[in-house]
Formats: structure tokens, sequence, C-alpha cells
């Protein structure tokens, strides 16, 4: 009974750790002109499951979330959020405390997540700013060696560039 509940406690603390990496994200905004506009993004964020908190900012049109500890934060549903509020995404980037994250040879994994980085030998090991590279994330368009990894059973596949 003992080495259940220890296992079983192991088990939550693993879960919330996994997560607790990543700090925050912003997302730059194509066409925020007013206060209802940035209201309407705001709130498509905040129906999101694992979005704790957003501040909108108008004049620089965009967002900074903050998430829920131990919460599996899905990027693609950011950029969607923002595109179902009549918007597109400029950027998406992010910050991940590096230091409880192991990197690979082609990137890092957190939770069922892989993010693919093509420069990973140039990742700090304290805090790191990441921007996402794809069409869901970008409205320019960047050249970027790609992902080769394969898309896991769950989770997502990210290309990221180190900022």
């Amino acid at each position: 009974m003992f080495k259940r509940f220890v296992f079983g406690m192991l088990l939550i603390m693993f879960a919330v750790a996994s997560h607790a990496q990543i700090l925050s994200a912003k997302v730059g905004i194509n066409g925020l002109t007013c206060s209802q506009c940035s209201r309407s993004v705001e709130m498509q964020l905040r129906k999101l499951s694992f979005v704790k908190d957003v501040d909108m900012d108008l004049g620089q049109t965009e967002g900074t979330l903050q998430f829920r500890k131990g919460s599996d934060i899905d990027f693609s549903k950011i950029a969607k959020a923002v595109k179902d509020a009549g918007f597109s995404v400029r950027f998406l980037s992010t910050e991940i405390d590096m230091q409880q994250v192991a990197i690979t040879q082609d990137g890092f994994k957190i939770g069922n997540d892989f993010y693919f980085v093509p420069d990973v030998q140039h990742i700090p090991q304290h805090k790191a700013a990441f921007r996402f590279l794809g069409k869901m994330y970008s409205s320019q368009k960047e050249s970027s060696k790609t992902s080769k990894i394969e898309q896991p059973a769950k989770g997502h596949v990210y290309n990221l560039v180190l900022l």
C-alpha cells in the first residue's frame, strides 16, 4: 500500500514537472486596431483550458500568455484561437526554462511534445526564447531546416528557432 502511494506521488510530481519548463508565450496578432478587437482575441485565448492568464498589448498588437501548472500546452490551439477571433498570427514565441529539459541532437521533449531546433548546440542551459516556424505561426515565409522527426502517437512536433 505504501509503495503504491509513493509511486502515485512520484507520478503526480513528474506530470507537474514535465510541463513546468514552459514559462510563457507571446503571440503577435495582425489586424488588431481597437480595444474591441483585442478583447475578442483575449476571450478566445482565455477559453483554452491550459491558459491561466492573458495580457493583451494593443500598442504592440500582441498578447502574453501564462499557463496553468501541469497542463498540456497545445500551441496550435493558440494559433487557432487567434484565427477563430478573425485575425492572423504574426509570430508565436515561447520562453522555456531549459534547466530541467534534456536536449537531444535534434531538440528536446516536454511532455508528449517534441520541439525540433536546428541549432541545439546554442541553446542556453537557463531560460531560452524560441520562435515557432511554419505558416500557422508566422505571417512571413521563413526558410529553415524542418523536422524529420516522426509525429508521435500523442503530442505534437514543433519547429523552433532560437531567439
